[in-house]
């Protein structure tokens, strides 16, 4: 795990944040992840990796309170700031399918669907394109995956309906 420096010597562990969200609330979460993102933007500018991760966990934590308006604006800056340093921090390649994931949870939870399946579809073609050799079951599944998408979109195009459920349901 990477420990952030505080200023006046003080430790903070994201990964610890993790395990004791268990133990706090959503709303205290979400603070704590507001507060690591301030530290890591003071400690390492808004052109590291570290800050992208920071603002795509803030948006995750906004989410998790019911805010997505807030969440979506988070999510698509660190979406921008991600695609910015990319060429700088090849990090940024594999974690952009996530931050493109908390992007569709957004547009999913403010009901927009449409918009939510094209960035989900892009999240799984770039997992599927970057990160693993086509030899590998994984990018088989993804890939299997993709085509279900597709099919379900025909099907309840058919049908008058959203092919993408609101994940919160």
């Amino acid at each position: 795990a990477r420990w952030l420096q505080y200023p006046m010597g003080h430790e903070v562990c994201p990964a610890q944040i993790d395990d004791v969200a268990e133990y706090r609330s959503p709303r205290q979460v979400m603070d704590m992840r507001v507060e690591i993102r301030s530290v890591v933007k003071l400690l390492h500018g808004t052109e590291s990796f570290l800050y992208v991760e920071a603002v795509q966990q803030v948006a995750d934590a906004y989410l998790d309170n019911g805010l997505a308006r807030q969440a979506l604006e988070h999510a698509m800056q660190a979406c921008k700031l991600n695609q910015r340093i990319s060429h700088r921090n090849p990090r940024c390649e594999h974690f952009h399918p996530t931050i493109l994931l908390t992007v569709g949870r957004a547009l999913s939870a403010q009901k927009k669907f449409d918009e939510a399946r094209e960035v989900l579809r892009q999240a799984l073609e770039l997992l599927t394109k970057h990160l693993y050799l086509p030899s590998d079951k994984r990018a088989a599944l993804q890939g299997d995956l993709l085509a279900v998408l597709g099919d379900a979109d025909a099907k309840h195009s058919l049908a008058g309906e959203a092919s993408v459920p609101h994940l919160d349901e």
